[in-house]
């Protein structure tokens, strides 16, 4: 009997061995991806936004008239922020009632118009275009205040966070107006 429970023992120890070698193994395999998958660099993000003081490159595409403001806005359908936003556009178009608001996204223009009159928002314009128009474009929503000789007064990107930024985006809009 002792040959027999000695040769199972060795198997068994053996066994434990392995096994215990396939767990180190297989943690320090997975710890280096997650080491090496951490110390990635971070996508980069273009450098190139739009400021105040700036013109705006998309003008003749979106067929800005000179002498009148415009209040551009940046949005897609499928942004949550966009959607949170409806109730100020709305505002915000009461009070652009001398200049022109355009909403501007990469999706169909019909998307688009579907997606903010469901939301009870009629702007002036809706205008699609092509993704690499919208390079400087970091975020949705921005908001671009533009006055009557195309010159970027105000952006803002992403939810207004209190009525006074709404208000002091709301009095950009009258005084470029």
């Amino acid at each position: 009997m002792a040959p027999r429970f000695s040769v199972i023992h060795k198997l068994r120890s053996a066994l434990e061995l392995i096994s215990t070698v396939a767990v180190i193994v297989t943690a320090t395999y997975f710890l280096l991806l997650m080491v090496r998958g951490s110390h990635r660099e971070p996508p980069t993000l273009s450098k190139a936004t739009y400021e105040k003081g700036q013109r705006l490159d998309l003008a003749p595409a979106l067929s800005l008239q000179e002498g009148r403001s415009t209040t551009v806005l940046f949005l897609k359908t499928t942004c949550k922020y966009c959607t949170e936003s409806m109730t100020f556009y709305q505002r915000l178009a009461a009070a652009a009632d001398r200049g022109e608001v355009i909403v501007v996204g990469n999706e169909a223009e019909e998307a688009l118009r579907k997606y903010v009159n469901d939301h009870g928002f009629h702007p002036d314009r809706i205008v699609s275009v092509a993704k690499e128009a919208l390079a400087k474009i970091r975020g949705t929503p921005t908001l671009l205040v533009i006055d009557r000789t195309g010159v970027i007064r105000e952006v803002h990107l992403g939810l207004l966070r209190s009525a006074a930024e709404e208000e002091t985006l709301i009095q950009e809009i009258r005084r470029s107006s």
